[in-house]
């Protein structure tokens, strides 16, 4: 796997974390 999708795939999952902790915040 080229380094450059490497390090794209980490960025989205970061993403997706960040949506997912921030989701019960925002509903609160």
């Amino acid at each position: 796997m080229p380094a450059a999708e490497f390090g794209t795939m980490r960025i989205f999952q970061a993403l997706s974390t960040r949506l997912k902790q921030s989701k019960p915040e925002n509903c609160e």
